[in-house]
């Protein structure tokens, strides 16, 4: 938030092999200018509330029923929290994504916007109940979540497993959850009866996602010993190493401001100006994040339905997936051979054009302009159907598949 001005916190890389290989990782996806998406869950006073990621819940669940791929999904968020809604949803989630190694033919089926919805439900589940357990309990935790679009990982040794810990300090950076599913943590805090058994995953993979736990205190013993019982009925060694229970300790925040005022500051700007990484006193690599908007909002953009006219193009926003609806303000209006104006993103930019039922045709031709449509001829999206297209990083968007899907 600019109102608020910026307020900066300073982390140190512990000295270990896991904290070496994620700050690699890091340096080489800030090298690359990938694409990161920063969420801040759990703080009361952060603008994305209740209203907000509801608002994104429902836009995700509208694309995915129009790609038609998965069973239509009928439950819509509404403002408010419940765990069971939250456990239905995310069982949605497992089975449009399936497993990170081995992605759901739903995944597979559906284009760019369709996959980015699916993953943005899991964000809103976790969002939500981050949020809503924020306003029922103080001590709850907080987190800065940092993810990364077309990001590599790695998987972590398991002679790691035994460096899991509960025990972390306010403000460490821990390794992120860069898998589909719940660890048993989560199961655990969320009472999910919905959760298949092969959903629920050790963390068992690193790459240069992060997450900023902002803990008030330390988990009560009390609720460890909660925690082992409830293992053990699942028939599960809360001391195995393999399961990983807890996190997984990456850096140690720096600072004498005291644990309510970071909390103050950082939920009320939710969001990003610069990441700086140093070796030692000297500067390594240095981002400024206020110029990448999906640092802010997501890897998902869906524009708001606009009418085109002849020869017009198409108006971008840097995001690695953009959905545009649009409609001809006449009878099957062509759009301009430069198909996009704006800023994308070189290597990994896919816009979806999107015709509502009630629209106009918009038809596309052919170019060897830079940003043309590259193809073999001319293509019309109708009426409730749509284009995907993905740009090839050097001269022009190529299509997906053919038109399909009722979008209303």
């Amino acid at each position: 938030s600019p109102d608020e001005g910026i307020y900066t916190l300073s982390w140190k890389v512990l000295n270990s092999e896991a904290s070496l290989i994620w700050l690699r990782l890091l340096f080489q996806s800030l090298e690359k200018d990938l694409p990161f998406y920063v969420r801040f869950s759990g703080f009361e006073n952060s603008p994305k509330d209740l209203n907000y990621l509801s608002q994104k819940m429902n836009e995700a669940i509208e694309i995915i029923n129009f790609e038609g791929h998965y069973p239509p999904i009928t439950e819509r968020a509404d403002g408010t929290f419940s765990q069971e809604f939250a456990n239905i949803m995310h069982h949605h989630f497992e089975l449009l994504f399936g497993d990170a190694k081995n992605p759901s033919q739903y995944y597979r089926d559906s284009s760019p916007m369709g996959k980015s919805a699916i993953s943005l439900i899991n964000h809103c589940v976790h969002d939500m109940e981050a949020l809503t357990r924020a306003f029922e309990n103080k001590n709850s935790t907080r987190a800065v979540v940092f993810e990364v679009n077309d990001r590599k990982q790695y998987a972590l040794p398991s002679a790691f497993g035994k460096d899991f810990t509960f025990d972390i300090g306010f403000g460490d950076i821990c390794l992120h959850y860069g898998l589909v599913g719940k660890t048993w943590w989560e199961v655990f805090l969320d009472e999910d009866e919905e959760i298949f058994e092969e959903g629920i995953r050790p963390l068992d993979v690193i790459g240069p996602e992060f997450d900023i736990h902002f803990l008030p205190q330390k988990i009560p013993a009390k609720t460890i010993e909660r925690f082992y019982k409830f293992l053990r009925d699942q028939g599960q060694d809360p001391e195995n190493p393999d399961l990983r229970l807890g996190f997984y300790r990456l850096a140690q925040l720096e600072t004498n401001d005291s644990h309510e005022e970071i909390i103050e500051k950082v939920g009320k700007r939710s969001g990003i100006k610069t990441i700086r990484l140093y070796q030692n006193e000297k500067l390594w690599i240095e981002k400024d994040m206020s110029e990448r908007p999906s640092c802010q909002e997501g890897f998902l953009r869906l524009n708001p339905l606009q009418t085109v006219k002849e020869g017009q193009s198409i108006q971008t926003h840097a995001f690695p997936t953009e959905a545009f609806l649009i409609t001809g303000d006449k009878e099957e209006v062509t759009l301009n051979e430069v198909l996009t104006t704006g800023p994308i993103i070189p290597n990994g930019h896919a816009i979806s054009l999107v015709v509502p039922k009630e629209g106009k045709s918009v038809r596309l031709i052919p170019s060897e302009k830079k940003r043309g449509l590259h193809s073999g001829g001319p293509e019309v999206i109708e009426p409730g159907s749509s284009l995907h297209l993905m740009y090839d990083g050097e001269l022009w968007y190529n299509p997906l598949r053919k038109p399909k899907g009722q979008y209303t």
